[in-house]
């Protein structure tokens, strides 16, 4: 069963190329365009894990306030984001412009919680 993705994104580049990275190494993505379509696609898609780039707080309480799943932020290189987007809700925040090797990793590593689900074998293993 393929992991599923919901990546929340303002930027239509960055939606894609991060739809694109995640569908090439065996993952279903689903993409949002701002925090409503998040949260629409959060109940709808049923998401294992959402990557969320939006600087809203409000959008990543609510989805923690709606779910459990695995949240990973992408962050504006500023002093104090990533505690902030913790202390927020966030499981883990990555720096932005994102480098697609290291959030693959974190998406992987909040994968392996979850014994039950096998995870896609990455293209580079």
């Amino acid at each position: 069963m393929e992991k599923r993705i919901l990546i929340v994104a303002r930027d239509p580049d960055t939606r894609e190329c991060l739809a694109r990275n995640f569908v090439d190494r065996g993952f279903q993505a689903t993409i949002a365009s701002d925090g409503i379509g998040g949260l629409f696609q959060l109940g709808l898609a049923k998401p294992d894990l959402v990557v969320l780039d939006l600087n809203s707080r409000e959008t990543l309480r609510r989805m923690r306030a709606l779910s459990n799943v695995p949240i990973i932020v992408l962050i504006d290189d500023e002093p104090g984001a990533g505690v902030e987007s913790l202390n927020q809700g966030a499981d883990y925040f990555v720096v932005k412009p994102p480098s697609l090797p290291e959030l693959e990793a974190k998406v992987r590593a909040l994968f392996r919680r979850d014994p039950l689900v096998a995870i896609p074998a990455s293209p580079l293993d």
